[in-house]
């Protein structure tokens, strides 16, 4: 999870140093590892349903 938040801030900030090759691994590549930390990411901050 840290090298996807390390990648984002990259992304986001750092402009000139994104590295085009590593964006393209990571999409290409590394899909399925980033889904399943989306997906924990969003599971751990989702609410319960309020009662009816």
């Amino acid at each position: 999870m840290h090298k996807l938040i390390g990648m984002r801030n990259v992304l986001i900030h750092g402009y000139a140093q994104v590295n085009n090759l590593t964006v393209w691994r990571t999409a290409t590549q590394h899909l399925d590892d980033v889904l399943s930390v989306v997906e924990a990411l969003l599971a751990a901050t989702e609410q319960p349903d309020p009662p009816a």
